[in-house]
């Protein structure tokens, strides 16, 4: 039961983590529920572009 709720809050973690990309909260959510959370946030770390930089 409590690897349940890991595994669950990792994916809700990861969700948060991807609800600005193009998939969303709700895409990431469900792709770190079929994959793994951790698989999930290695592919958001590295296909996350850089920030821009803001000019004044």
């Amino acid at each position: 039961m409590q690897f349940i709720v890991a595994y669950f809050l990792l994916s809700v973690i990861a969700a948060y983590y991807g609800s600005k990309t193009r998939l969303g909260l709700w895409g990431v959510l469900i792709l770190s529920l079929i994959f793994t959370p951790i698989v999930t946030l290695i592919i958001l770390f590295l296909f996350n572009s850089p920030a821009e930089k803001k000019t004044i």
